[in-house]
């Protein structure tokens, strides 16, 4: 359901391997999107190709790139590897239950990603065992939505000060 509705004018998104997505199975069904800014109908277009230029373009043309790769597998695999072009990520942080001792591209660590090229030497990471979906809320509060928060203290100050 996350995926429809990025899927929503104007929002940009990636489909790097869309056989492993349930839209997959849906899409034959639904070749057309609704539009709600105007009450017409999008073509589905799935162009992994164009996909995977669009996502090492933003990365050869970043100042600053960072990962947060929630899960493994192939958009793992897709996200680090657009970091090459850019001699490797600035900041990076994985999310996954992956254990290195399997050998998968999941398990691996930070450090062999850096031994690859696709994270700086320097740069900053982390790898968070965890299930995602109970981790990645949590990330998102303590850091972005701290932000939220602290403007939401400041603007109930200054309206008790009036």
């Amino acid at each position: 359901m996350m995926y429809f509705h990025s899927c929503m004018p104007p929002a940009s998104r990636l489909s790097l391997s869309p056989s492993s997505h349930s839209h997959a199975d849906r899409s034959p069904f639904r070749p057309l999107l609704p539009n709600p800014a105007d009450k017409t109908e999008i073509p589905l277009i799935v162009d992994i190709v164009a996909d995977i230029r669009r996502l090492n373009d933003l990365s050869i043309k970043s100042k600053k790139a960072g990962m947060v790769i929630l899960g493994g597998g192939v958009c793992k695999h897709q996200i680090a590897n657009s970091m090459l072009f850019r001699n490797g990520a600035d900041f990076s942080v994985y999310v996954n239950t992956g254990q290195e001792f399997d050998g998968s591209d999941s398990g691996a660590r930070p450090d062999e990603a850096v031994s690859w090229g696709k994270i700086k030497i320097d740069g900053e990471s982390v790898k968070v065992y965890a299930d995602a979906t109970l981790v990645f809320p949590l990330l998102v509060a303590g850091t972005f939505g701290k932000a939220h928060w602290e403007e939401q203290r400041r603007a109930a100050e200054a309206e008790g000060k009036q």
